[in-house]
């Protein structure tokens, strides 16, 4: 501090080197509280020095001596506001002469080194990071991590360039709309923390939602949502499969699991089997209502468990994403809804016939119910995870090779049908069956 204190009064007194003056606009950067206290002074001293000059005129204006003392007061009032409106626009400006602050280096080694210290700011232009990490913060909120080696562009504080390696970004709720691309594709964000790994030599993207929610796309113009703990990989001919998350290191997918898709064995039906007027192939579609129960409907979808080797499957997780189906209406739908997810006995499995009317159908009497989970009165969208020790028994007691699940939904409702993405669906994922390993 004393060492600050002499610097400013040197300053003041105009006796500053250009190094002593690189030394006090960085303390000076780093410390609000001495950039408030730094204007204070500054002002004080313009202010004495212009009411000190005028004072000499006055005093060769001995005859409008009063007047002259309430002219004196004006313009001491007029000089002062000035200043602070002049100081105050120099520092806001300089506070904002970048997009985005260097908080934390670690390790960090930078292919151009000028000027990459913490807290340094940031203008838009290229970021060439060769190891070590690095974390910033734009001017919009948003917290991106940099690992070496990688190479980024900034181009403002809602967008930005990955042309190789890995990044994490955390985005608050009021940056909704952060944009990031790549070589091969780019991500829009709708409120999250999600990871990126760009690999130049395998001409690959791939993006990993931590938490919330993403839009993955394409320049061809494909594109599809990912959710939490969802990854996909992105090249020059299009958008991967989902797997699992991207984590820390770069590493894409889960460690030694094995997703598996329903891959089209699905099938919705209606309790008066007027399918082609009451569903839709892109939804898994779900409705009870006690006053009209032939519009009631419920959905079975199957994995292939063929050539799994249980013996080495550590828990098992069945991920379905809820999306709206825009049937009906969620206004007149109490509070909550519960659904139930059954698992069909072997000898009630029906191999996938796409015109299953209600009455064939296996029903929940003749299934084993192995999880129930809710969704409020307006979560139309949400991706729902399904992790317990009743799933694995019955995968590890399956012989068949299929396993088929019936989902029902249990709480009477007005005019809403609920939904869950299918493997038809074009932006959001299927059911997918997710076998976590020992190792994992």
């Amino acid at each position: 501090m004393d060492d600050f204190r002499q610097l400013q009064h040197r300053f003041f007194l105009g006796e500053l080197s250009d190094e002593e003056m690189e030394a006090l606009e960085l303390a000076l950067e780093e410390d609000e509280s001495l950039r408030k206290r730094h204007i204070q002074l500054a002002m004080l001293d313009t202010g004495l020095n212009e009411l000190s000059a005028y004072s000499e005129e006055e005093k060769e204006k001995p005859r409008r001596k009063a007047m002259a003392r309430n002219h004196y007061l004006k313009y001491a009032m007029a000089v002062a506001a000035c200043l602070l409106l002049s100081f105050s626009l120099y520092y806001f400006q300089s506070n904002q002469k970048g997009i985005a602050i260097l908080v934390k280096s670690d390790s960090a080694v930078w292919e151009d080194e000028l000027g990459m210290y913490p807290g340094a700011h940031l203008s838009p232009g290229d970021l060439k990071l060769s190891a070590g990490i690095a974390t910033l913060q734009f001017n919009s909120g948003v917290h991106l991590l940099m690992r070496g080696p990688s190479f980024v562009t900034l181009n403002n504080g809602m967008n930005i360039e990955v042309s190789r390696g890995f990044v994490r970004v955390d985005i608050p709720k009021g940056a909704k709309g952060f944009r990031l691309e790549t070589p091969f594709g780019y991500a829009i964000d709708h409120g999250t923390a999600f990871s990126v790994h760009v690999d130049p030599m395998k001409q690959e993207s791939h993006f990993g939602v931590n938490e919330g929610k993403i839009s993955v796309h394409h320049h061809s113009g494909e594109f599809l949502y990912l959710v939490d703990q969802q990854s996909t990989a992105i090249s020059t001919s299009g958008i991967g499969k989902v797997r699992g998350i991207i984590n820390e290191t770069g590493q894409f997918g889960y460690n030694n699991a094995n997703v598996l898709s329903s891959e089209g064995m699905e099938v919705s039906i209606v309790a008066n089997d007027e399918r082609r007027s009451r569903l839709d192939a892109r939804y898994l579609m779900v409705k009870h209502q006690e006053q009209n129960k032939a519009l009631d409907r419920k959905s079975y979808f199957s994995f292939n468990l063929e050539g799994v080797d249980f013996s080495q499957v550590r828990q098992a997780e069945l991920q379905l994403n809820a999306v709206p189906t825009r049937l009906g209406s969620s206004e007149n739908m109490p509070r909550y809804s519960t659904f139930s997810l059954y698992v069909i006995n072997e000898s009630q499995e029906t191999r996938f016939k796409k015109d299953l009317k209600w009455d064939e159908a296996p029903a929940e009497s003749m299934a084993q119910m192995i999880a129930s989970f809710d969704l409020a009165q307006n979560e139309l969208q949400k991706n729902i995870s399904i992790k317990n020790s009743a799933l694995l028994d019955v995968l590890q007691q399956d012989s068949s090779g299929l396993i088929t699940f019936l989902l029902v939904c249990d709480t009477s409702g007005g005019s809403l049908v609920h939904g869950f993405a299918s493997s038809a669906h074009p932006t959001f994922i299927g059911p997918q069956l997710i076998l976590h390993g020992e190792g994992e």
